[in-house]
């Protein structure tokens, strides 16, 4: 465990050590996870020549919950939150390995 300095751009940097015991080389990519209740962030290594697509969805609930779990074993990550109050739809962002029929995906 180490304390890190914000710099005045808003980096951080991750220390030698940290990055030699990940095997982490510039240019790789991680998935940065911040959780504000608990006022932690998490990082998560992407393995080498793995793709990764940020997919965008948006509808009714029980059709993403369907592309959602055709994809289950690839997803990364996801978030989601109503589009108001009162609708039945939702928007969905989501990190996977593979694209998602009906979905925006773009490769990152």
């Amino acid at each position: 465990m180490e304390i890190v300095r914000v710099d005045q751009k808003g980096r951080i940097t991750i220390p030698a050590y940290a990055r030699i015991l990940l095997g982490l080389d510039p240019g790789d990519r991680v998935l940065m996870h911040v959780d504000p209740d608990r006022l932690t962030i998490s990082l998560t290594l992407i393995p080498k020549d793995t793709p990764v697509y940020r997919c965008s969805m948006e509808g009714d609930l029980s059709s993403i919950l369907a592309a959602i779990n055709a994809v289950m074993n690839s997803i990364v990550a996801i978030s989601c939150v109503r589009t108001s109050i009162q609708a039945k739809n939702v928007k969905c962002s989501v990190y996977t390995t593979t694209t998602i029929e009906g979905a925006k995906c773009v490769e990152l």
